[in-house]
């Protein structure tokens, strides 16, 4: 009785899943403010692959990955209009502006689904709003976390490791020839193995007289694992596979050795694997690492204080934990994220679930047993005073943004080179292959129109920077992606079960700073289209048919991004 009232048990409200109240008017009359009282802004969870948004704010708060992505999206030098990092550089450029406000990553998760390479790794979610492989979320967002991190890594030019991961030294060898190989790769994430084991299973998969022993021996010694001896293998694991030995000429029995080769240049990211019954452990909040770059002696990871001083040795403290949540035993899983609060502004804990924001007790974070809540990441930082390299060390770029575009506007997409003709992909080759050209005269009254717009002078450049009292006016055109899902009842009502979605299709900005410019655009761009759109909305926005189609429309288009 006593284990079914705790399996009926629901879940804390906060931590269910948060629904927007629709009005007539949409998402306009919902109040927001009664969700969030800090000064860290919410994500809004009513658009497509908004799953993602537990990740996105686990890596707001992680201080090294957003630095670079912000300073990336300042720069001049990025022309790919689908630049996960820059993209990611807007939205938390957005967070930290908001100040408490609501807000959404439509357009990051605009770009992620257009990417080829997310819909193959089977990120995206279906029409219905459910992953399109039934993969729990859980896994989901372990395999975000590494493409959003694998991406980052190659746009950002980067001159030492990169903050999220560890180096790891991979060595193979045959027992029969002795040929041994290695390599080394940075790896954005170590994955833990069941408190049960899975070693005695993979080494019976791998098949042969040799591994069957060696299954009955780890069977017999297989005990549940503590969450540090866990972290132990998971950064230091040996395995046996059956493959192909270039030395002998036929498939041998090879051992593979992983093992981290150097501290964490910043966070250690841990994956938790998916099980059948609950997870019973505490998250310790700190833990002390050692690692041998010889490979002579093992890798521990330990309570504080328990490291004998031999080998290189760090502290880890816990930064961040994302979960999954079930509202019901057999209901649909959702993410939620804990984070801790930087040390500037109290340096609590955090609970962002979507749009809802409010302090947590650390108990609440780091025990798990209930069957509502199924671990997935945890991020371990290294604690104050053991960070080696800054991360300004590692990336050069403007500490300031760039206003070359404001006062040379061009886009990947002008060309001299007429479009019409050209496949989709003769289209994208032709607008990556055409670099802007920065040598438009900048003279007030004589300056090479984009448009409507007249660019801004070096000198108003300047003032937008450093002055706010420069003062501007603008209007923005919208149309229609996907019309508003309605449900119709018997007795006529409707109720609104998703607003539409818009998108960006032309944006003014005028002067208003009086003088002789003033009134005048220095920015008057249409958008072009990248998905199908449902409705023009003619009558309001004043965009027709092929005002938005590169090489169709008479109006010089930019990117979204641009």
């Amino acid at each position: 009785q006593q284990q079914q009232q705790a399996t009926t048990a629901l879940a804390p409200s906060q931590l269910r899943r948060m629904r927007i109240e629709y009005s007539r008017f949409g998402v306009e009359d919902f109040d927001f403010s009664l969700y969030n009282g800090t000064q860290w802004s919410g994500l809004e969870g009513d658009v497509s692959n908004a799953y993602a948004n537990a990740l996105l704010q686990l890596l707001y708060f992680s201080d090294g990955f957003r630095s670079i992505v912000v300073e990336h999206s300042r720069n001049d030098g990025c022309s790919d209009a689908s630049c996960l990092s820059c993209h990611l550089g807007f939205l938390f450029r957005m967070l930290s502006d908001a100040n408490g406000a609501s807000c959404h990553a439509s357009l990051l998760l605009r770009v992620l689904a257009e990417r080829p390479e997310a819909a193959a790794l089977a990120l995206l979610e279906d029409a219905d709003g459910n992953p399109a492989t039934s993969t729990p979320y859980a896994v989901l967002a372990q395999h975000l976390l590494r493409f959003v991190l694998e991406q980052a890594a190659n746009e950002c030019e980067l001159t030492c490791e990169p903050p999220i991961g560890f180096a790891q030294r991979t060595r193979t060898v045959c027992p029969a020839c002795g040929t041994a190989a290695e390599r080394t790769a940075h790896v954005f994430a170590g994955d833990l193995e069941p408190p049960q084991g899975s070693a005695a299973l993979a080494s019976l998969l791998a098949g042969g007289a040799a591994s069957v022993r060696r299954a009955d021996t780890q069977r017999g010694s297989d005990q549940p694992a503590d969450f540090l001896t866990l972290v132990s293998r998971a950064l230091a694991r040996s395995d046996t596979t059956r493959a192909w030995c270039a030395g002998c000429r036929s498939f041998q029995l090879l051992r593979t050795d992983k093992r981290i080769t150097a501290p964490p240049a910043g966070i250690l990211a841990l994956n938790f694997p998916v099980l059948d019954a609950a997870w019973q452990l505490s998250l310790p909040n700190e833990f002390d690492l050692e690692v041998s770059a010889d490979g002579d002696c093992p890798v521990r990871a330990l309570p504080p204080g328990e490291g004998d001083g031999q080998q290189q040795q760090c502290r880890m403290q816990l930064a961040a934990v994302v979960s999954s949540i079930r509202d019901t035993p057999k209901g649909a899983e959702h993410l939620v994220v804990h984070v801790r609060e930087p040390r500037s502004a109290g340096g609590g804990w955090l609970l962002l679930n979507d749009f809802l924001v409010q302090p947590a007790a650390e108990s609440s974070v780091v025990a798990f047993g209930d069957w509502w809540r199924t671990p997935s990441i945890a991020l371990y930082a290294l604690a104050p005073g053991d960070e080696e390299t800054p991360v300004t060390q590692c990336y050069s770029a403007p500490s300031m943004s760039s206003t070359l575009i404001l006062t040379a506007p061009t886009s990947i997409l002008d060309t001299t080179t007429s479009h019409k003709g050209l496949t989709i992909h003769q289209r994208r080759r032709v607008g990556k292959a055409v670099k802007p050209n920065y040598s438009i005269p900048r003279t007030r009254l004589a300056a090479a129109k984009r448009n409507m717009a007249v660019p801004l002078t070096q000198a108003e450049a300047a003032r937008l920077l450093t002055d706010r009292s420069f003062r501007c006016a603008l209007d923005a055109e919208f149309v229609v992606l996907e019309a508003a899902k309605m449900e119709v009842f018997g007795d006529g009502t409707r109720e609104l079960h998703r607003p539409p979605v818009h998108t960006l299709a032309r944006l003014s900005v005028v002067r208003a700073n009086g003088g002789l410019l003033h009134g005048v655009p220095f920015i008057d761009d249409y958008v072009a289209a990248t998905r199908p759109i449902e409705d023009l909305a003619t009558q309001y926005s004043g965009i027709h048919a092929g005002d938005l189609t590169p090489g169709v429309s008479p109006h010089k288009l930019s990117t979204m991004k641009e």
